[in-house]
């Protein structure tokens, strides 16, 4: 960061297929909420990264200050290959390090995201914040009409569940989403997930 932060959003992703934001933050909500909301809104569970230990990636100081402010430890590199385009970069915090990798085939419609973990204590958990619809959870396969999404892990996981979450995408409005939540318990930790979206 060059400038005091606003979120814990390290490597987070949005998502867009035929004008839909299909992987989402929370947006802000309001700056007068609740402590709460105060902590969600900006916080990491309201965007599409991995959390380590259940803890914010960095400490929260104060309504509107985060502390021990996050460094990138790769730069973004950006590539463009025969098969499309990717991206990747890692930060490392007190509590793991995180590296992400975004590759899309030369049609846009096949996505993969592998999230590589590391140096966690107790667990990590990847989420992915959805478009509200009807998503359904079969296996290791997220499947609504706009996109399927497939999820890996080289470690067992010990959790993966459709959660409801929070949004806002008008200030002092917040509506529910689903969240899909991805556990692991062992370091370290690849994730790889495959995103196929319609035609």
């Amino acid at each position: 960061y060059r400038f005091r932060p606003a979120n814990a959003d390290p490597l987070h992703l949005d998502l867009w297929h035929q004008g839909v934001n299909l992987l989402r933050d929370s947006g802000s909500y309001a700056y007068n909420a609740d402590a709460a909301d105060l902590g969600y809104f900006p916080g990491i569970a309201s965007h599409n990264s991995v959390q380590f230990d259940g803890v914010e990636p960095m400490p929260r100081l104060g309504r509107f200050l985060w502390g021990n402010w996050l460094q990138l430890e790769s730069p973004p590199q950006v590539e463009s290959g025969k098969a499309g385009p990717s991206i990747t970069a890692a930060y490392r915090c007190p509590h793991g390090r995180h590296q992400r990798w975004v590759e899309a085939d030369s049609s846009g419609l096949r996505w993969t995201i592998t999230d590589i973990c590391s140096d966690f204590q107790h667990h990590a958990l990847l989420r992915w914040r959805l478009c509200p619809g009807e998503w359904r959870l079969e296996g290791l396969s997220l499947i609504a009409a706009m996109a399927t999404l497939q999820i890996n892990c080289d470690q067992p996981i010990t959790r993966l569940e459709l959660v409801s979450g929070w949004e806002s995408r008008h200030y002092g409005v917040k509506t529910n989403l689903p969240v899909l939540e991805v556990s692991v318990a062992q370091a370290p930790a690849t994730f790889t997930t495959s995103i196929q979206l319609s035609a």
